[in-house]
């Protein structure tokens, strides 16, 4: 047999388990959610700033580079200004040779006539040969050596940059056709793409710089920077060559004669007519950059470490959780079982109250104060029952009482009957008569006998109910048939109401047993000269109404209320008067009950009695 205590802690136990899991699986929801926004925040952070490392990166290569291409510009253009300088005084000694010594003022003589063209307006023979020499030069050898070393040399700064010149006024062994080209090593036999047009004149100031992307004929990915550097004149005009002057030769010793000089050109003019050379510094982008591999490095480990971190933070919230669920499983089970039995304390106190009560006495022990609110309707339910009981009781105790009165008053008729019978001889006609007497005190036994086994077996449910299709009214008939010689011989008046037909589907022999008790009922407490009326009908609802009315000596609502508690009679002056012990009511509301039906009483005293039963069709 379950034990309750142990069935309501096992079920609250699987309770707080379902609720403990539920809770904790939320639980471990909610933070590995929380965790890994958290995460993917600073995965974002670190992301961000890798970026702006690695932009600032971007621009140191580039402040890099374009800080080396100025660098590189400015010693071109010292290297450029000595040798122009150079080549410039090579041609003016040449000249003095020919003039017959060095012109110490450009008028007069052979020099002029070299250098002052009066057919060109200006300086025309002497500068296209001094432009010959100026825009021939090469860059000297050991400032090239000193440019490759550097490129070759590990322990440098640079190592690794590619360098290239371009210039239209340099002459060297790689001309193109965007003129003089000069390549580093690193560069090799792959120039850096370089087109003239895209950074002539307008479309690139003097000293200005572009950045570019390039990815080289091998596959190599580049960053480079263009930077348009002017080049020295040798005569110290920042244009590059002696401004042209135009006029006829003047007087004396054949010099041109001076004219006015034209407006001077603009400054952009005069940079953008001096002689340039474009510097190309360009730099691999390799992943393997030491700045920029530190800050790959470091963005990883950050992101391992994060990682690394946001794992144990949920792997110790998962931790904790498991073990406050195991901590918080382990005291409900300890303390559960206290809880309940606590609670189940009012059904103990029930319970022993119950085990107090005896067939002495039927009071339930135990004050309602003491017990829980959902044990009260037990406690009602208990105590009437134990009402009820002791009720029964009382009546069995009754009963057994009235059927040993009953049993006891014919035995001892029959037991007197006989003793006189036998106290003298007698005739044939005494013996006769002594006989008949024994043979109605022992009907009446048989009877009662009867009665009292009839009770018995509706209380052990062994009468069983056989349904079939019955007429009311032919029932009707019948029992008045067998109760009319008996009301006649009281002086009686008997009357039958069942003209029309009342079909319905019971048991036949149950409804007449409950007519023609109610009709004995109906002879045996009635007045002389007084009247019983036998009615039977269908009802409108479909029912089948049997009314059995008299104007007897009528009952009071006491009476009314135990009519059909057994043994009982609401006369007790008529105890011998044949078979009636009481029980004649209880078997018919026993019988109406099984039927399906119900039975009201409507009775007044002195005025007579109406039992009425409502049966379904």
């Amino acid at each position: 047999m379950p034990s309750l205590r142990r069935s309501l802690t096992v079920y609250l136990l699987l309770l707080f388990a379902a609720a403990l899991t539920a809770v904790g699986v939320v639980a471990d929801r909610f933070t590995v959610d929380a965790l890994n926004t958290q995460q993917r925040k600073v995965e974002q952070a670190l992301h961000a700033e890798f970026d702006e490392r690695k932009e600032k990166h971007r621009e140191g290569i580039e402040t890099q580079l374009l800080a080396q291409a100025q660098v590189f510009g400015r010693d071109i253009q010292v290297q450029y200004y000595k040798q122009s300088q150079e080549a410039f005084a090579e041609y003016l000694l040449s000249m003095n040779l020919i003039a017959g010594g060095y012109p110490q003022k450009f008028q007069g003589g052979l020099w002029s006539s070299l250098l002052w063209d009066s057919r060109w307006g200006g300086w025309h023979i002497g500068a296209q040969i001094a432009r010959t020499h100026y825009t021939n030069l090469r860059l000297p050898a050991d400032f090239v050596d000193q440019l490759e070393r550097e490129a070759r040399d590990d322990a440098h700064p640079h190592r690794g940059n590619l360098y290239q010149i371009n210039s239209p006024v340099f002459a060297g062994p790689s001309l193109s056709a965007s003129g003089y080209v000069w390549r580093s090593p690193g560069v090799g036999d792959l120039p850096l793409p370089f087109a003239l047009s895209a950074y002539d004149g307008a479309k690139m100031p003097m000293w200005d710089h572009r950045f570019e992307n390039l990815t080289l004929a091998d596959g190599r990915a580049v960053r480079r920077v263009v930077l348009k550097t002017p080049l020295p004149a040798p005569f110290g005009n920042p244009g590059g060559f002696p401004p042209r002057r135009s006029g006829s030769p003047g007087p004396g010793r054949g010099r041109p004669e001076p004219r006015p000089a034209p407006p001077p050109p603009t400054p952009e003019q005069v940079i953008e007519s001096a002689p340039r050379v474009y510097v190309q510094v360009a730099r691999q982008v390799m992943p393997d950059d030491t700045e920029y591999a530190e800050a790959i490095v470091w963005r990883d480990g950050e992101l391992q470490v994060s990682a690394e971190r946001t794992a144990k933070r949920i792997n110790g919230v998962r931790l904790a959780l498991l073990v406050a669920g195991l901590v918080g499983f382990v005291g409900v089970g300890v303390g559960v079982p206290l809880l309940v039995r606590r609670g189940l304390r009012p059904v103990a106190t029930l319970s022993d109250a119950v085990s107090r009560v005896s067939e002495r006495d039927f009071r339930l022990p135990v004050d309602k104060d003491e017990l829980s609110q959902e044990l009260l309707p037990i406690h009602d339910r208990l105590t009437h029952s134990l009402e009820a009981l002791k009720r029964a009781f009382d009546r069995e105790k009754e009963a057994v009482a009235d059927i040993s009165h009953e049993l006891r008053t014919p035995v001892a008729g029959l037991l007197a009957t006989i003793d006189v019978a036998l106290r003298k001889p007698r005739t044939a006609d005494q013996y006769k008569q002594t006989l008949e007497d024994c043979r109605g005190i022992t009907k009446q036994l048989g009877g009662l006998v009867e009665r009292v086994m009839t009770l018995a077996y509706l209380d052990a449910g062994q009468t069983a109910v056989t349904d079939a299709p019955t007429d009311a009214a032919d029932l009707a008939a019948d029992c008045a048939a067998v109760i009319r010689p008996l009301a006649e011989s009281h002086g009686l008046s008997f009357h039958v109401d069942a003209d029309h037909p009342a079909e319905l589907t019971t048991d036949a022999d149950k409804l007449r047993e409950v007519m023609i008790n109610l009709l004995h009922n109906a002879v045996e407490y009635n007045k002389p000269g007084g009247s019983i009326t036998l009615n039977v009908r269908p009802d409108p609802a479909g029912r089948v109404v049997v009314e059995v009315a008299d104007t007897g000596i009528g009952m009071t609502p006491e009476v009314r209320g135990k009519i059909f508690e057994r043994f009982y009679r609401a006369d007790p002056s008529r105890t011998a008067t044949g078979v009636h012990a009481g029980l004649g009511l209880a078997i018919v509301k026993e019988y109406v009950d099984r039927l399906g039906g119900s039975i009201q009483v409507e009775s007044e005293p002195d005025r007579g009695s109406t039992f009425r039963v409502n049966l379904p069709a």
